[in-house]
């Protein structure tokens, strides 16, 4: 089958650390994939660090001004921002705490998952680990990332079958590989419609809370998919009142929760630390150490009235357009220009938002940020912190 899977856009910048905006979703969950002795569950977002996206549509074309580490020099002016510096809060994750077998076996039980915890390779897992039924893991990182997948939830469900064919993996088949080549043959199943909007949003809160989460330090968004077989929650933790770039994912079916996935590390308050203003904000923005020059690409976003749309993007239907072929460079005269573009941007807005922060010896912060807006419509992001907080020392 053909999954449809709604457009994943994600804002990334590198500002001492990989911050993240975006968010995922789809009419139909993406294929699963596996082999033999493991499985994937494709709803699980692929970073735990993905932070809030903005409310409106994103779009899929990229500023030019997106690619500083593509070969585009840039150069940032401000106009009309703020002067001012203040304080903001930094928090800490206490991965420690979050790594736990006893957080194992509350977020199996919770979810209904039976089974022994059991540690291996840095990670405590309850339930199988070979995709036959539900299972619970979670990670040795910086953020104590939980993982749920239950594939009997799932309205797809796929299965190893023989071909008939010899085994064309290898020259011989290996031994113990058997002499036939295995192949998942998929069929969609009827679980019912997911739960509306409201249903799902309380039962995933409720689940949260039986994870030790209160409901008023949680944002909740809810898409409803384009099929009535899925429904999809995100959570926003939210720290001092604001969205913190923690996050929880759930996918739900007819028959109850598909996927989950969050971060299980409490939140620790490290106090008040200088911030720079948003025109300071400007000037790092052409300081090597926190700037362009370690910036990823950003998307250029629609306007804010456009809906999210969860459809899939539409399959091209014809030919494309033969590229026309460029004339070749002629030598330059002696004496001509060298050239050396450089891009100009803008930045005529600034937003304060926490970010994570990855440390150099693993430990993960969330600290403040600029989130600035260019008169293009390009968006950047950069640390917030002053530089009598931070260590400037190379590793």
């Amino acid at each position: 089958r053909q999954a449809g899977v709604a457009a994943a856009v994600a804002l990334v910048v590198g500002a001492g650390g990989g911050y993240a905006f975006g968010s995922a979703g789809g009419s139909e969950p993406p294929t699963a994939m596996g082999g033999e002795g493991g499985w994937m569950a494709a709803p699980f977002p692929q970073d735990a660090t993905t932070l809030e996206a903005p409310r409106s549509s994103v779009a899929l074309e990229v500023a030019q001004t997106s690619y500083p580490m593509w070969g585009v020099r840039m150069v940032f002016s401000g106009e009309g921002l703020g002067t001012g510096a203040g304080v903001g809060t930094v928090w800490a994750l206490d991965a420690a705490a979050g790594f736990d077998e006893a957080v194992a076996v509350r977020v199996a039980d919770a979810l209904g998952v039976p089974g022994e915890p059991r540690l291996s390779d840095g990670t405590w897992t309850v339930g199988p680990d070979d995709g036959s039924g539900p299972v619970v893991v979670l990670q040795g990182d910086d953020l104590g990332t939980v993982n749920f997948y239950d594939p009997t939830q799932d309205p797809w469900v796929c299965e190893l079958v023989s071909t008939g064919e010899p085994f064309r993996g290898e020259a011989e088949p290996a031994e113990g590989a058997g002499e036939l080549y295995p192949m998942s043959a998929c069929e969609e199943r009827d679980l019912g419609p997911a739960p509306g909007a409201e249903e799902a949003r309380d039962r995933v809160v409720s689940l949260l809370g039986d994870l030790g989460l209160d409901e008023a330090d949680l944002d909740v968004d809810v898409e409803v998919g384009a099929t009535e077989a899925w429904t999809y929650v995100t959570v926003h933790r939210l720290v001092g009142g604001e969205r913190s770039g923690l996050t929880w994912s759930a996918s739900l079916t007819g028959s109850g929760v598909h996927s989950l996935y969050g971060t299980a590390a409490p939140v620790v308050d490290l106090g008040e630390y200088d911030l720079i203003s948003p025109a300071q904000a400007v000037e790092r923005m052409n300081d090597p150490r926190f700037g362009a020059g370690s910036a990823a690409p950003f998307a250029m976003m629609r306007s804010a009235d456009e809906p999210l749309s969860l459809e899939s993007s539409p399959m091209p239907t014809a030919e494309p357009a033969p590229v026309p072929e460029r004339p070749r460079p002629t030598a330059p005269a002696p004496g001509s220009s060298i050239g050396w573009p450089v891009q100009q941007v803008t930045l005529t807005a600034a937003t304060l938002r926490a970010t994570v922060h990855h440390q150099p010896d693993g430990a993960a912060l969330l600290v403040p940020s600029y989130e600035l807006t260019g008169a293009d419509g390009s968006m950047w992001t950069v640390l917030a912190v002053a530089d009598t907080h931070l260590d400037l020392v190379s590793p």
